[in-house]
């Protein structure tokens, strides 16, 4: 009660502004030149263990079974609202942070991993209520990595407790498929893209040696791993501008952030080029208007960091320190030429900067109150309806609207 009285006053109090973007030059311990790799990026070094089978491996008739167990917990989701927040799960149910996703219109879809069970949590937002919440199973520790190649369709993907990537898929026609194992030994959660219909991609960190692997499904069949090598620390990231292009970003071992891009026209991959920062936690990105990609990062000295691609000039702007104070990793949605990038700061309040036609917002970082304990997630709904979720500090599932 006392957490819930806390989050509203923290909530009602949404007019404070953070710290103004600094102007270029004042980089402070953020080290904006790349730098050379300890080791060779561009050479794959597997060691074979990434696709070894492993004795705790589950089996997927125990991973699925898990999904008809304890739907009685549904009863505890009641929504609750405090203004311009609404607790979807009540306290005691979410380990990190929720992922959102919409396939357009008014839908929305959110999962998260139960902090007493381990399972998949899902809910859905039809533009006026959210359902009760749906238990799909499976037994996980991250959090997920969810796309949508259309209306009706989402593909959903999870690092199991036994360290294998596990998929599942949600059709409008016929509802969820059963969880299927995809292999693989990884850390980090799983960060999926999906460039059309029938397309989908999904990026995973070894646990042996911290390489990027890769996994595309497209024809109605699943292409092997491919290693495409790296010495990452933090989850991976991808996004997409559009069919036969794929950008992916990781934070190296080295603090900084790395970069490698598919493109069919050019015949696949290109090398891994290193953008220099001095960064702790995942990158966020969002790729647009057909050549434009911008990635956002929490430095070491707690500021937002974003910097930008052009890909008709094949050029990338300076890093730009936008300020703030943050907690957690910071998150990116678009939508025509707006950009809205949402951050946790270190009192646990959701802070969000908006940028209209290549413009911040004079206002700097404005407030929108609550008391979370998770990086914010994004996501773009309706007519440019923008909602922001995080886990709260009584781990519950946040919405802020």
């Amino acid at each position: 009660m006392q957490l819930n009285r806390l989050f509203l006053i923290i909530g009602l109090c949404a007019t404070s502004v953070l710290s103004a973007p600094r102007p270029s030059g004042q980089e402070g311990s953020f080290i904006t030149t790349p730098r050379e790799g300890a080791v060779d990026w561009n050479k794959p070094r597997d060691n074979g263990s990434f696709l070894a089978k492993r004795a705790n491996m589950h089996s997927e008739e125990w991973f699925n079974s898990r999904g008809k167990v304890r739907r009685e917990d549904d009863k505890a989701f009641v929504v609750s609202k405090r203004d311009s927040w609404q607790d979807l799960t009540g306290p005691n149910h979410l380990v990190s942070y929720p992922t959102g996703v919409s396939w357009g219109g008014q839908r929305e879809d959110l999962f998260h991993h139960e902090r007493n069970t381990n399972v998949c949590k899902h809910f859905s937002f039809d533009g006026v209520t959210w359902s009760s919440g749906d238990n799909l199973g499976g037994s996980f520790d991250s959090s997920f990595g969810a796309s949508c190649w259309g209306t009706g369709h989402i593909d959903t993907y999870g690092k199991g407790t036994d360290g294998a990537c596990w998929h599942t898929s949600y059709d409008s026609s016929s509802g969820w498929n059963s969880w299927g194992s995809l292999g693989g030994d990884m850390v980090y959660e799983p960060s999926t893209v999906t460039w059309g219909v029938g397309f989908t991609d999904v990026f995973v960190i070894s646990a042996s040696d911290g390489e990027c692997w890769h996994r595309a499904f497209s024809g109605g069949a699943w292409a092997s791993w491919e290693n495409i090598g790296g010495s990452i620390g933090f989850a991976p990231e991808s996004c997409t501008w559009g069919s036969g292009h794929i950008s992916v970003f990781v934070i190296g071992t080295d603090g900084q952030c790395w970069h490698r891009m598919w493109l069919t026209s050019k015949g696949g991959w290109s090398n891994w080029e290193a953008l220099g920062g001095t960064i702790t936690g995942p990158v966020t990105s969002v790729a647009w208007n057909g050549n434009l990609i911008d990635i956002f990062v929490r430095g070491t000295d707690n500021h937002c960091w974003h910097r930008r691609y052009h890909g008709d000039l094949n050029e990338w702007d300076a890093w730009e320190d936008l300020g703030g104070n943050l907690a957690f990793a910071p998150h990116v949605v678009q939508y025509g030429t707006t950009l809205e990038v949402f951050i946790v700061d270190t009192n646990g309040i959701l802070f969000v900067l908006v940028q209209i036609n290549n413009v911040w917002s004079p206002s700097g970082w404005v407030s929108r109150g609550g008391s979370l304990g998770s990086q914010p997630t994004g996501v773009v709904w309706g007519n440019n309806n923008v909602d922001a979720f995080g886990m709260g500090t009584d781990f519950s599932c946040e919405r802020n609207f």
